[in-house]
């Protein structure tokens, strides 16, 4: 699958994608495409399914590695139907992008949730 983002600074490849806590795959290097970042994420054979339509995902220091960023990944359904297949998510590098993203309230919710 591929993560889009308007800035992917920090992440270089090799960082762990999480969902729900759990290391579900690992990212590759950025591109560009249509001016926007691209990072392909490879997800663990166990884990391919894990996605559902609406994820986006978030740049955060890795909790186990604290010298690295990851990928958090957010399920949020309600954006798409439940079943359609995905290829390409969304993800904010900042705050300020997932309040464009998601709302501000939802946002704050989403952010406050990740910072525990």
């Amino acid at each position: 699958v591929t993560v889009e983002f308007r800035d992917a600074s920090g992440i270089t490849g090799g960082e762990k994608v999480y969902l729900s806590g759990v290391a579900i795959g690992s990212t590759g290097s950025p591109g560009l495409k249509s001016g926007k970042a691209q990072v392909p994420v490879t997800l663990d054979r166990e884990h391919k399914d894990a996605l559902l339509p609406g994820t986006i995902f978030l740049v955060k220091r890795d909790p186990q590695r604290l010298d690295r960023n990851c990928l958090i990944a957010f399920t949020d359904a309600a954006k798409d139907a439940p079943g359609v297949s995905q290829e390409t998510y969304s993800g904010a590098s900042s705050y300020l992008e997932l309040i464009g993203m998601l709302g501000a309230e939802k946002a704050k919710q989403l952010y406050d949730h990740l910072a525990q």
